[in-house]
């Protein structure tokens, strides 16, 4: 699993804390790993942009046939205090597919996306997310942009697959985003002269307005 970047390249997604977390100066980065995942594993959440990669492997046998993906919201908090945003302002190229999955935390939907246009996951017959084959040798892939505008969410994927005569489930949990709020201090990521990473203060501070991104 991946998150809450798109593989260290994009610059599109930052991270926040929840207020009483852990202090942006007691992280350890490195360049072994990207800052905002370092700080999502130590409890910061996505701010308004995210991306959530899956990689599905299978260790049985028989193939394992993906039934559903569903991701949900299980906990909102409308207006949550936050002590920090660290965003990362340089990337290494690449951009969205042009036909991608997104996931509105906003609206509890997911979405499919193509250029500009969004439509409800479903509506055109669309099975991205189900009727996948996994096999010892040929694992499945999964991506979703993430967008959070309006409250701060705990949420989860809950994967339902069989195998042979075996209906089975597998929750992905721990994922949280956040968005909407005002007034937060925003970090940006800067390099030693020995290798190693630091934080500084960008003189700037979070809009409760969305970026038009995402």
């Amino acid at each position: 699993m991946s998150w809450p970047t798109n593989a260290g390249c994009d610059v599109q997604s930052a991270v926040a804390m929840p207020a009483g977390g852990r202090p942006l100066d007691s992280l350890q980065f490195t360049f072994e790993q990207d800052p905002r995942t370092t700080a999502a594993k130590a409890g910061a959440a996505s701010w308004e942009n995210g991306t959530l990669q899956l990689t599905l492997t299978n260790r049985a046998a028989d193939p394992l046939h993906v039934e559903s993906v569903q991701p949900r919201v299980v906990r909102t908090e409308p207006r949550p205090r936050l002590d920090w945003v660290l965003e990362k302002p340089k990337g290494c190229g690449g951009g969205e597919a042009q036909r991608s999955l997104k996931y509105d935390l906003d609206r509890d939907r997911l979405l499919i996306r193509e250029g500009e246009e969004e439509s409800p996951y479903g509506s055109g017959g669309d099975s991205s997310l189900s009727g996948l084959t996994v096999t010892r040798d040929k694992p499945a892939y999964l991506r979703f942009a993430v967008r959070s505008c309006r409250a701060y969410y705990e949420w989860v994927v809950d994967i339902t697959y069989t195998i042979g005569n075996e209906r089975l489930s597998h929750r992905v949990d721990g994922l949280r985003s956040a968005g909407g709020v005002a007034g937060v201090p925003v970090y940006t990521m800067t390099a030693n002269p020995d290798g190693t990473r630091k934080t500084e203060p960008s003189g700037r501070v979070t809009s409760a307005r969305c970026a038009s991104k995402g």
